[in-house]
């Protein structure tokens, strides 16, 4: 009896020892399986660098920096514009979120940037973004120079305008005019457009989040105007917009059609984005026919507003002749992994059922993206528009990535682009060489990365097709100088182009060249036609035609009608 009740006692032992035995060795094995998968992740991070190596020999963009820039510069803004009139693209940097600019003049014999010598801004001069333009109409450069960060180790001013003077034909320099505010705000971004059509630029100005007491503080946007000698803000009456947000970004566009330019301003920390719409001479809120664009639809959670919208990109993305916007937005890890970093929505025409806009998903992959500026350029003149995006995400995930556009359709090309960068951060294109092809400029981060080298890196594409191209400097006299605002159409027997002039696109990291490029594929005759941003002004239409062996075209569009070739001053 005691005998057999021990059997069943050892035998449960033994089956304890067993199952003790099972859970150690299966806890052994998720360890493995675990520093496996580890290795494995390792490996394919090392399979996909050595790809891109190897894709980099025979990429599209070669990397010419060292041809271009005489030094190493670290920069985060990059900054387009020509100081000295010399129908070359000169540099202005930041360097951080705070910073002073530093300046490469663009040598025409040499075709290199060199760093200027001579100071062109006052002596402690610091800003958090630019903006140039000619604010006075003097035609001399003006400078409106942003600040944003507060509570940094400087005392941060409220943003200034800048007056550009200039001696013997000599580059730019610039001396402080007025404060935009008796104190320091936070001024994320500024849009500049000529809101009553009059020439003279306006500035709507957002702001972000301010902390005050423990608590956050959203100010409503403020107008100001550039008259003449004064600076100061704006008749209130102008835009019917009481509540406050923390904006990130904004963008101009034309949303239905109506030829009146419209402000799109994107919201963070949940708030809905917002479209500020032409009625008459006042800015009002959106209307619920585009709600598509400022809130989520129907608590889908896709990237219609109410998250972090870095910001908007307006074109015509599939050449139909009604403008397309690109939402772009800061995904974090703890958001839901369904949210698109990016979509697209392309407008319809009033006949169609999902007019004004159908959205859809841009074809980037994984849902870990964390886009925070979006630069459209034709890198191969085939007239449709090609897109760089800035992955702000976390090292070394986050890359520049490059998106071919084929009729309308996005294709990912960035293993085989050469443009691998690491936190990109001021992306921005120019024609350097004046060679009818674009290159590439880019800065970088070092946010959650301290080792980054943060330099500017320049690309050129490695090889130059046929196709025809042409750059446009378009001068206003009645309008404001730089015909911000305007819009244009180009016709070919093959292409149909529509752009509408706005050199702050991507947003304040970085401010495009006077000279707007367009591809024009095999098309050797065009039609150019300018709605100029004036009320007294009527539609312009220019002619061209390419000789037998011509493929690029630098043209001066005059108000008047002229078409100038080379750089020229209408008068």
């Amino acid at each position: 009896m005691i005998i057999r009740s021990k059997i069943p006692l050892i035998i449960s032992i033994v089956a304890l020892l067993s199952v003790g035995c099972s859970s150690v060795s299966e806890r052994k094995a998720l360890i493995l399986s675990t520093e496996e998968q580890l290795i494995k992740s390792k490996l394919r991070l090392q399979l996909r660098d050595n790809q891109e190596t190897v894709l980099n020999k025979k990429s599209l963009f070669k990397d010419v920096t060292a041809q271009w820039l005489p030094e190493k510069i670290d920069a985060q803004k990059i900054y387009l514009i020509d100081l000295n009139d010399d129908n070359q693209l000169d540099l202005v940097t930041l360097e951080e979120k705070y910073s002073s600019p530093i300046v490469f003049i663009k040598d025409k014999d040499s075709n290199r940037f060199n760093k200027s010598t001579k100071p062109l801004f006052p002596i402690g001069f610091h800003s958090s973004y630019f903006y140039f333009d000619d604010f006075n109409r003097d035609k001399i450069t003006d400078l409106y120079a942003g600040q944003f960060f507060l509570n940094v180790q400087y005392s941060v001013p409220a943003s200034q305008l800048l007056i550009g003077q200039k001696k013997n034909h000599s580059k730019v320099n610039f001396r402080f005019h007025l404060d935009t505010a008796s104190s320091p705000m936070p001024q994320s971004t500024v849009q500049v457009i000529d809101i009553d059509l009059d020439g003279s630029l306006e500035f709507i100005q957002p702001y972000w989040i301010e902390k005050l007491n423990g608590f956050n503080k959203f100010y409503p946007l403020d107008i100001f105007s550039m008259k003449r000698e004064s600076f100061e803000i704006a008749d209130k009456g102008k835009l019917i917009i009481k509540k406050g947000s923390p904006v990130w970004g904004s963008e101009l566009c034309d949303v239905n059609n109506d030829n009146n330019v419209d402000v799109l301003i994107a919201n963070t920390s949940g708030h809905e984005n917002l479209l500020l719409q032409k009625n008459g001479k006042v800015f009002e809120s959106g209307h619920i026919k585009y709600s598509g664009l400022l809130k989520d639809e129907n608590g889908r959670a896709q990237l219609l507003g109410n998250g972090n919208t870095f910001g908007y990109l307006c074109g015509d993305f599939d050449n139909d002749g009604l403008f397309d916007l690109i939402s772009f937005e800061e995904k974090r890890e703890l958001q839901d992994a369904t949210r698109d970093p990016i979509r697209i929505h392309f407008q319809q025409k009033p006949s169609e059922k999902n007019y004004p806009f159908i959205s859809q998903d841009f074809p980037i992959g994984k849902k870990s993206y964390s886009i925070k500026r979006v630069i459209d350029f034709d890198m191969d003149n085939d007239g449709d528009i090609d897109l760089l995006l800035e992955d702000s995400g976390y090292p070394p995930y986050s890359k520049l990535l490059l998106f071919e556009n084929i009729g309308g359709k996005f294709r990912d090309i960035t293993l085989e682009s050469g443009l691998s960068i690491i936190n990109p951060s001021g992306v921005n294109v120019g024609d350097f060489d004046q060679d009818g092809t674009l290159e590439v400029i880019v800065g970088q981060s070092k946010v959650r990365s301290s080792n980054l080298s943060g330099e500017i890196k320049i690309f050129k594409k490695r090889v130059t097709n046929t196709h025809h191209s042409i750059s446009l400097f378009i001068q206003a006299k009645t309008a404001n100088p730089s015909a911000v605002g305007a819009i244009i159409e180009i016709r070919g027997k093959k292409h149909y182009q529509k752009h509408l002039v706005n050199y702050q696109r991507g947003g304040t990291n970085g401010q495009r060249s006077r000279f707007i490029h367009f591809g024009l594929g095999e098309d050797k005759e065009i039609e150019i036609s300018v709605r100029w941003p004036n009320k007294e002004l009527k539609t312009k239409k220019y002619y061209y035609k390419f000789d037998s062996d011509q493929n690029f075209a630098q043209l001066s569009m005059c108000e008047s009608g002229q078409l100038l070739v080379g750089y020229k001053s209408c008068e």
